[in-house]
């Protein structure tokens, strides 16, 4: 599989939806969900698909699972890479974002980002603060 022409699809694809914004179903977490499920035929996000409407809740069901946060969660479903710097193309990231803890996907030197407002996003790859492979 080439990921690059993976990435560049699923991106597409995912323009084209015209999706809302909507926690639970299309944010931040579900589209890295998506891109890994893509990538494996393994769906980490099974079992919180459209079952949180807040950041809150979310963070209620990942403790209750055990989990301090989404971080730890998917270092439990993926293998942790030691820093940005060992990033490659397709590689899931965890950065700050406008309302907290967002996912994204590593396009080289930029991570793709799904923002509430403005759709598909790209922040600079140095501003992660873990990164996995799927």
């Amino acid at each position: 599989m080439d990921r690059a022409v993976e990435l560049h699809a699923f991106l597409a694809e995912t323009r084209a939806r015209h999706l809302p914004y909507r926690l639970g179903a299309h944010d931040g977490a579900m589209f890295a969900a998506d891109w890994i499920l893509r990538l494996t035929g393994t769906d980490v996000a099974s079992g919180f698909r459209q079952s949180y409407r807040s950041r809150a809740e979310a963070q209620a069901q990942l403790e209750e699972l055990g989990f301090t946060g989404p971080g730890e969660f998917l270092s439990d479903c993926l293998a942790e890479l030691n820093g940005w710097s060992q990033a490659r193309l397709g590689d899931v990231a965890l950065l700050d974002g406008e309302g907290g803890l967002c996912f994204g996907i590593v396009g080289g030197r930029l991570v793709h980002v799904l923002h509430p407002v403005i759709g598909l996003d790209v922040v600079r790859l140095d501003a992660a603060r873990k990164v996995w492979r799927p």
